[in-house]
């Protein structure tokens, strides 16, 4: 699913159609709320391959990591959930970096 909104984002990118009105069609259509069209087009964009996908994370806390701006702490805050030394999204949004 995230992979298709991602595709059709960029399709529409070629004919110049705003941001805020694809997100409209596509809750109007699917009945999949708007944040969550938002999430699954980033995480299409961040996980574009199949194999980054760890089965072992949830999709909250995936969520949480596409919250995480800056590459290189999102990979730590992901190694950490990994490592099962962080569970939450909470935990995950709030990791300490140095």
């Amino acid at each position: 699913m995230s992979k298709l909104l991602n595709d059709f984002y960029r399709a529409l990118d070629d004919k110049e159609v705003k941001v805020e009105s694809r997100l409209m069609a596509i809750t109007r259509d699917t009945k999949i709320p708007r944040t969550e069209v938002k999430y699954l087009v980033k995480f299409s964009r961040i996980y574009p391959r199949f194999d980054d996908i760890k089965e072992n994370l949830t999709w909250s806390l995936y969520r949480a990591l596409l919250d995480i701006p800056d590459k290189r702490q999102r990979e730590r805050a992901e190694t950490l959930a990994l490592q099962g030394k962080i569970r939450t999204d909470y935990e995950v949004r709030h990791v300490p970096f140095d």
